[in-house]
């Protein structure tokens, strides 16, 4: 298919537009939080259902669209066709992006990295961690299927170009990170490029999901040992 349906608009509308926004909207409240007297953030448990909610609504859009369209929902390659090599194109992708982390970090000013708002997400407790193990697996697959699948692929219908989608993608996917601040958003901008380039090299969004998967639990892993070791 050529062109762009209805659900397809409005889910690149809503891609786009409302998730940036919402983003904006969380990172006010958690700024809010911080001030003196201000009220408390949302509790783990509660961000953690609220994030899983939303990552399945994202999925299931993602799914609808790509319907709708007649387009791939998850590439062009089947899983059975999958090698050794597209797989080490994925242990190439998952170590470049542990690199930017450790780079970002290294980076960073102590007060900047005291106020990480990934440190408020990591959890405390064995529900709270099952919950993040969740939470983790959700986004790994839900925001592999709706960036880098549907709203890539309806971007490259749009704009006629794979290098334009991708870059639209990338800078949406590092706003609706804004509440991690600044430094992270390029980071997370140039990660979403390496894992555009991941599923096209791969043909298929499955390479890239582990990757993400894998990524977000040594990521958290890497951070709670930086936490233990500052409160040692």
């Amino acid at each position: 298919m050529s062109s762009v349906s209805v659900p397809g608009w409005l889910f690149i509308a809503w891609m786009l537009i409302a998730f940036p926004l919402a983003a904006v909207r969380t990172a006010r409240r958690v700024r809010a939080s911080r001030a003196p007297h201000g009220e408390p953030f949302a509790s783990r448990t509660k961000l953690y259902a609220s994030t899983l909610a939303l990552q399945a609504v994202l999925g299931l859009m993602a799914f609808a669209v790509c319907r709708a369209q007649w387009i791939p929902l998850i590439g062009t390659r089947p899983a059975r066709e999958l090698t050794a090599v597209h797989w080490l194109y994925g242990a190439g992708c998952l170590a470049l992006l542990v690199l930017l982390a450790e780079l970002s970090w290294r980076t960073r000013p102590e007060s900047e990295r005291k106020e990480l708002f990934t440190r408020m997400l990591l959890p405390r407790s064995s529900r709270e961690r099952a919950l993040f193990a969740l939470v983790i697996l959700a986004a790994g697959t839900c925001e592999e299927l709706a960036f880098r699948g549907a709203l890539f692929q309806l971007l490259a219908l749009v704009t006629g170009s794979l290098a334009a989608a991708a870059i639209i993608c990338s800078v949406d996917f590092a706003l609706v990170h804004y509440p991690q601040g600044a430094r992270s958003m390029v980071t997370i901008f140039v990660m979403a490029l390496l894992k555009h380039a991941l599923v096209l090299l791969t043909g298929t969004l499955l390479v890239s999901m582990v990757v993400h998967v894998a990524y977000d639990l040594a990521a958290s892993w890497r951070t709670a040992r930086r936490l233990a070791a500052t409160a040692a």
